[in-house]
Order: structure tokens, then C-alpha cells, then sequence
């Protein structure tokens, strides 16, 4: 049997808190994060830390390096613990 992994969520999630959040991780956040509220948090949640940097970079135009991702996934997979 494998080992399923605790699912990551994005960041976005977080509603208000996000900016918050993207720092704590030491992440910037763009200035766009504000509107984020209106349109409520972002349900996605991934498996790996790849296809969260993807979604980041992609729907919510915050790039991360690799290893940032990494950091970022574990985090997050921790917070939701």
C-alpha cells in the first residue's frame, strides 16, 4: 500500500490572511492579493509541491523557485495538521 501524503492547499486559501501567509513563508505577495477577498479563497489543493508552484505561478502570478516550493508545501501541509 503507499504512503498518501497529506494534501497541499493553496496558500490563497487563507482568504484575508493571505499576505500574512505568502510572508511568513517568505514569499512576496503581489499587489493583487488584496482582491482576493472579494472573490473568496482559492479552494485548490495539489499532491506535490510542483503542481502547487504551477498553480502559484499561474493563477495567482507568485513565482517560486523549486526549492521554495518545497519549503512552502511542507509549511502549508504542517499548518493544516
Amino acid at each position: 500500500m503507499a504512503f498518501a501524503r497529506r494534501p497541499i492547499p493553496c496558500p490563497f486559501g487563507y482568504g484575508p490572511e493571505t499576505a500574512d501567509m505568502l510572508a511568513t513563508l517568505g514569499l512576496e505577495a503581489p499587489a493583487a492579493v488584496e482582491a482576493v477577498g472579494p472573490w473568496g479563497a482559492c479552494d485548490y489543493r495539489c499532491s506535490r509541491a510542483y503542481d502547487l508552484r504551477r498553480h502559484l505561478g499561474t493563477v495567482h502570478g507568485v513565482v517560486v523557485g523549486e526549492a521554495e516550493a518545497r519549503d512552502v508545501a511542507e509549511a502549508l501541509r504542517e499548518e493544516e495538521e
